[in-house]
Order: C-alpha cells, then sequence, then structure tokens
C-alpha cells in the first residue's frame, strides 16, 4: 500500500545518485527505483508512477532513447520526467526538452532545487491547466518550456498535423501557434480547429516572428484571442497565457450560474 499521495520512479544506474535521491525524496513520496535502463519503461507501465526522475547516461541505453519510449507507450507518454544528470551543456538540455522532458537537473544537485522542481510538477497535479504549443523551432520549445513549465502541463508539436492531433486528443485548455511552420501554416491549423465541434471553443494565441499588421489582423479575423510577437518576453507570455486562462475560467463560471 502507498505510504503516500505520489509515487516517483527513479531511473539511474549509480547507486549512489538512487540512495541520495530516495534518502531525499522518501519521507514525501513512494519511491521506485531501477538501475537497468532498459528495464525501466517496464517499471513504468508496472507502477504508473507520477513522475520519472532520469538519467542520461548509462550503459546500453541513454536518458534519451528511455524517453522517446516513454513518450510513445500510451500509459506512459504524460507521466512528466525530470532529467537529472551529470551532462552539463545547453545542448543536450535543449534536447532533453525538445523529447518532451518538463525539466532538467544537472549533477551534482542541490537538495533544495531538486524537491522545489518536483514539487513544482506534482503541485495540484490533476488541476494544472494544459498548454499546447504548435511550434517546428526547437529554441522556441525550450524557452517555453522554462516560462510556463512549473505552473502548466505544456505538451509540443512540431508541425500543424501533428498540432490538430493533440488538441482533439487531450483538449488543452489554451494553444499557442506559430505562424510559419512547413506543410501547414498556423493560419491554416485555425481554421481546421476553429470548425471541429471538438476544438472550437478551445483559446489560441500566435506566437510568431510576423510582425505586420495584416498577418496579425487575419489571425484575428480567424478566431485568435491574441497574437504575440517574437523575440518574446518571459513576463509578457506569462501574463497573456495568465490572463486567456482567467478569462476562460469567468466565463465558465457564469455559464454555470446564468
Amino acid at each position: 500500500m502507498n505510504k503516500f499521495d505520489h509515487t516517483i520512479l527513479i531511473i539511474d544506474d549509480d547507486i549512489l545518485n538512487l540512495t541520495s535521491l530516495t534518502h531525499l525524496l522518501s519521507d514525501e513520496y513512494n519511491i521506485v527505483t531501477e538501475r537497468d535502463g532498459n528495464k525501466g519503461l517496464d517499471v513504468a507501465k508496472a507502477v504508473k508512477p507520477d513522475l520519472i526522475l532520469l538519467d542520461i547516461v548509462m550503459p546500453n541505453i541513454n536518458g534519451f532513447e528511455i524517453l522517446a519510449a516513454i513518450k510513445e507507450e500510451p500509459i506512459t507518454k504524460d507521466t512528466p520526467v525530470i532529467f537529472i544528470t551529470g551532462l552539463n551543456n545547453t545542448r543536450d538540455e535543449e534536447l532533453g526538452l525538445v523529447l518532451g522532458a518538463v525539466d532538467y537537473i544537472n549533477k551534482p544537485f542541490s537538495s533544495y532545487i531538486v524537491k522545489l522542481r518536483i514539487k513544482n510538477q506534482l503541485m495540484e497535479l490533476p488541476n494544472k491547466e494544459s498548454i499546447l504549443v504548435i511550434d517546428d523551432d526547437k529554441l522556441n520549445i525550450v524557452a517555453l518550456t522554462r516560462i510556463l513549465g512549473s505552473e502548466y502541463q505544456v505538451h509540443f508539436e512540431s508541425d500543424g498535423e501533428s498540432g490538430i492531433r493533440a488538441a482533439k486528443t487531450f483538449k488543452p485548455n489554451l494553444i499557442l501557434l506559430d505562424v510559419i511552420m512547413p506543410k501547414m501554416t498556423g493560419f491554416d491549423v485555425i481554421k481546421i480547429l476553429k470548425v471541429d465541434e471538438e476544438t472550437a471553443d478551445i483559446p489560441i494565441i500566435f506566437l510568431t516572428g510576423r510582425k505586420d499588421v495584416q498577418d496579425e489582423e487575419a489571425g484575428f479575423v480567424l478566431g485568435a484571442t491574441d497574437y504575440i510577437t517574437k523575440p518574446f518576453s518571459a513576463s509578457v507570455v506569462k501574463l497573456r497565457v495568465r490572463n486567456q486562462l482567467k478569462l476562460i475560467s469567468q466565463m465558465n463560471t457564469l455559464r454555470y450560474t446564468g
């Protein structure tokens, strides 16, 4: 029987790290550990943890490969994964976030930082509002993960077709949509989303490098609720997102009480 509300799976081949993290977290969470990366996915499917702490450098299979497998498996694809690794360079951090990790912690780690990052991900987990970002720019994905990942469940898709499927599958509270993407532009995407009953009411904010007034007007005509130009300010993105979600909440309250 689980002692605590949340379960964390730690996948790391280093016994010292496993021991240290277990000692650090076992007073607040149910801890499951696995040293064999190949077995990590099977354990995740069996345990269904609320969060996974994942090392990158391991024998036979690395953390990037494990994360890709986790995200392809229906049972585990929505489980937040935090990399905790000795690889301390921007390229690996960017790759981890692009592949779907929600955070990246460097070893040697601070006990305070580890606990804080985990609490940010598990805080009111069932009630966290969800944001779908549709953008083919990896640097934007990394930046938006850092800006929004601690407050919201953030899901990323790098092309319009995948974005439309994701919107219909998990129905996010808000969509951040790039305009210029290969094969299908953001304008094409919003047209499809707005005529589909399943996605028509999801608010969409364009987040784009296109700064001319005609594009902005076209976005609003097609049904966008806001338009943010790149390069963007972290505080502006947070404020605009917060305002949209607050407005939705107020409208839903009026609808149910009116």
